[in-house]
């Protein structure tokens, strides 16, 4: 029996990063109340597809987002998101990502 095949959506960028007072982050994550062009989450089961607005590279885990920008992201069953409010990152500021999901 063939595993369903997932479906990649197109590039998704819902969340605009600024260092404005009152941002705590780059939430990509998408749900009935925060969607985009009409996208409003599936079931990606871990198949997320990572880059930084304006560049070319992609990454496909946490460890891989780490080591290209040196963010600490997280994935989560919504999508993903790099959070500076926490104290969690080096630098203290996250890059302006964008999301695919190879939805099933």
């Amino acid at each position: 029996e063939p595993l369903h095949p997932c479906t990649w959506t197109e590039w998704l960028d819902r969340d605009n990063t600024t260092q404005k007072w009152g941002d705590t982050g780059d939430f990509e994550q998408f749900d009935e109340e925060d969607s985009l062009n009409g996208f409003s989450g599936c079931d990606f089961q871990n198949l997320i597809r990572m880059r930084v607005v304006g560049q070319t590279e992609v990454f496909l885990t946490e460890a891989e987002v780490l080591a290209g920008t040196g963010d600490v992201v997280h994935v989560t069953s919504k999508g993903m998101f790099c959070q500076w409010t926490t104290g969690e990152q080096p630098d203290g500021k996250c890059e302006d990502y964008q999301v695919q999901f190879c939805c099933f």
